[in-house]
């Protein structure tokens, strides 16, 4: 509740979730992203979903398996906000997912009168 209205250590600039298609080259370390999936790509180990064409989360088939069911392609247009170390890749940055927890749907603003 206190990071969807900024409050505490959720007011600072650093903890607010970046827009995938906004990331930097630099951006790397613990963040929150959000972004929209526009591919997913299935690698010999693991499942890669697009956020923008220089980042991706990365789910390994294992992973997969235990929490998530059905086909990654669902996830095509469907909007999140990720948890975790983004690290650089050959093809930009990435993030790898090891638990639903680490990925949420966007939630809408809770009133401050709650």
């Amino acid at each position: 509740d206190a990071r969807s209205v900024n409050i505490g250590i959720w007011a600072h600039p650093y903890f607010r979730a970046r827009e995938a298609a906004a990331l930097a080259e630099d951006d790397v370390g613990y963040r929150f992203v959000t972004g929209r999936v526009l591919r997913v790509g299935r690698g010999r180990h693991n499942w890669f979903l697009e956020l923008s064409r220089a980042f991706s989360i990365v789910i390994s088939h294992e992973d997969w398996r235990k929490y998530w069911l059905g086909d990654a392609e669902r996830l095509i247009g469907t909007q999140w906000t990720v948890r975790g170390w983004i690290t650089p890749s050959r093809r930009g940055l990435r993030m790898r997912i090891r638990h639903p927890a680490m990925m949420e749907p966007p939630r809408a603003p809770l009133d401050a009168a709650q």
